[in-house]
């Protein structure tokens, strides 16, 4: 038996153990994955499942990638932290982190039986209990780290843009210049030639 808050749950420890790759995107879609076993997520969700297979991060693009720090947010351990997350090392045992299956032993209860999440109600599935450096390897750290890798990309891209758009204002006053270069060659060509018919018929009227 465990306490848990003022429930007395009793619970069965389930899941596997698996490594993550040291990357934030890996780590972010390994997040996302832990709370989808926590929580009673849509089946068939493909989009859902594309992004909690963690081993496969390099596969994501930056759009799905901005859709995965969104999930990321919405599923935020500030919501979850004891309803359905615990921080309780002594379960947590040898691993940073540990899955539990729930079975109510008094009153019938689960822990925090549903949870709103992005406006929906969520049913908790099974509780995960952790240790605070996994929610620092897990969550803080690279959340931060990839927030700033994607504003650092944008300020890239707007520099890129800025420098495109300079280009482009060059090329044009270029152009610009090549045609009044033009338009005064011709405008000389043509008084050159009035000029010289000008002389022409003086010439003719003196003989």
């Amino acid at each position: 038996m465990a306490f848990l808050g003022r429930t007395e749950i009793g619970i069965k420890k389930t899941g596997f153990s698996s490594k993550c790759p040291d990357n934030p995107k890996a780590k972010l879609m390994y997040y996302l994955n832990c709370m989808s076993n926590v929580l009673q997520m849509d089946n068939g969700d493909a989009d859902r499942t594309r992004l909690t297979q963690y081993r496969q991060y390099d596969n994501l693009s930056d759009s799905d990638t901005d859709v995965l720090i969104v999930l990321w947010l919405a599923l935020s351990p500030d919501i979850l932290i004891n309803k359905c997350i615990f921080q309780n090392e002594a379960m947590c045992r040898d691993s940073a982190n540990q899955f539990f299956e729930i079975e109510a032993v008094r009153n019938n209860l689960l822990v925090a039986g549903n949870i709103m999440i992005g406006g929906r109600s969520r049913r908790v599935s099974k509780i995960m209990t952790f240790k605070m450096v996994w929610l620092r390897e897990c969550y803080l750290d690279p959340l931060k780290e990839l927030i700033e890798d994607r504003e650092r990309k944008l300020r890239d891209d707007e520099k890129r843009q800025r420098a495109a758009t300079e280009l482009e204002q060059r090329r044009v006053v270029r152009e610009q210049e090549r045609k009044r270069l033009s338009e005064e060659t011709e405008r000389m060509r043509i008084l050159g030639e009035q000029r010289r018919g000008r002389r022409k018929s003086a010439k003719c009227t003196i003989i």
